[in-house]
């Protein structure tokens, strides 16, 4: 029931937040990948590496404790929900879903991409060589 009527006309709402939660959740997991990847590099050419970002559980914690709930609701059984995949696969507001999240998660690259050109170019870039005395 639960299946049906998130992906019925009356559970856009539901299947929203769900898009929402999932780009926020990948592009969390993306940049620290990043900036954990970055750290890495710099500390490996000798370069001073930025403080490393400390891996942050909360998406994972979220996901831990939709499985306790899970387990412990009477009557919940897990082959249900494997049987339940391929019809939840075969929806095609699954599939806009899908389009959706790659469309955010899109956007956001693009606009972090943008926004940390515009702070490159506007930080003063040192001379490429070294200034010369006036003339005398």
């Amino acid at each position: 029931q639960t299946v049906n009527f998130v992906f019925s006309p009356r559970g856009e709402f539901i299947r929203e937040s769900l898009v929402d939660t999932i780009v926020a959740s990948i592009d969390g997991l993306g940049r620290r990948a990043l900036q954990q990847a970055v750290f890495s590099i710099r500390e490996q050419v000798g370069l001073q590496p930025k403080v490393p970002v400390a891996p942050q559980s909360e998406t994972l914690a979220h996901v831990m404790r939709i499985l306790d709930i899970l387990r412990e609701t009477p009557g919940f059984n897990p082959e249900l929900v494997i049987e339940l995949i391929p019809h939840v696969l075969s929806q095609p507001e699954f599939r806009r879903m899908g389009r959706d999240v790659a469309g955010e998660l899109s956007q956001r690259l693009v606009a972090r991409a943008v926004r940390e050109l515009l702070i490159q170019t506007d930080r003063p870039q040192p001379p490429l060589r070294p200034a010369l005395p006036a003339a005398r």
